[in-house]
């Protein structure tokens, strides 16, 4: 999870907000990560200075826990990494288009594109939150969001127009693991400061312990 600078879509940063994890709670056997929403400047109507919600990972996918029902469930899948091109990523049937790797600030992470206009990069989120999975209905006062700036321990780590950066397809990542001498984990992803685990440094595998 990470510290998100985020503005209403179309606000031209009128409404400034941050996202930050502020604590855990475990419900149903699962952790879920509190997070808070905290408007800096003004706040736009029908919204609260600060508001919070709770979300968990699993498996390469982000629930959301939401307070009101959507099919008679209030926890849903928002973003899902195991897609692959062509799946329906959304309940409106859109699909996945292309699914490569980008790289900002020496990291590489997956990226699905969502039909014609939305992208989902895995550790950081959606560029535009009409772009979740759930397509949930929005009353007429909301307005939606997108990201300008992630920050992972107090440093940037990604921003808005990286979600639209040069990509490097999937078969071009398994070459590159092939004839560099890189550390990548097992999704295909550069690794620099490695813990305990199986990674793959050039046509073999390593194991750190």
């Amino acid at each position: 999870m990470l510290e998100i600078e985020g503005s209403p879509d179309g606000a031209d940063g009128k409404w400034p907000y941050y996202i930050t994890v502020c604590g855990e709670s475990v419900e149903e056997g699962r952790i879920f990560k509190k997070l808070k929403k905290e408007y800096t400047d003004s706040v736009p109507k029908n919204e609260q200075k600060i508001s919070y919600f709770v979300a968990y990972e699993e498996n390469g996918q982000v629930f959301r826990k939401y307070d009101f029902d959507v099919e008679g469930e209030n926890i849903l899948l928002i973003l899902d990494f195991n897609l692959k091109k062509g799946d329906v990523a959304t309940r409106v049937g859109e699909v996945v288009t292309d699914v490569d790797y980008v790289e900002a600030y020496g990291v590489r992470r997956k990226r699905l594109k969502i039909g014609k206009y939305f992208y989902w990069v895995e550790g950081i989120g959606c560029d535009d939150e009409n772009g979740l999975a759930p397509r949930i209905p929005i009353p007429t006062f909301r307005i939606c969001s997108r990201i300008l700036k992630c920050y992972e321990g107090g440093e940037l780590v990604f921003t808005d127009k990286d979600f639209l950066t040069n990509t490097t397809s999937i078969g071009r990542v398994a070459d590159d693991i092939i004839q560099t001498e890189y550390l990548y984990n097992l999704q295909g992803e550069r690794v620099f400061r490695p813990s305990k685990g199986i990674y793959i440094k050039g046509s073999r595998k390593v194991v750190i312990r």
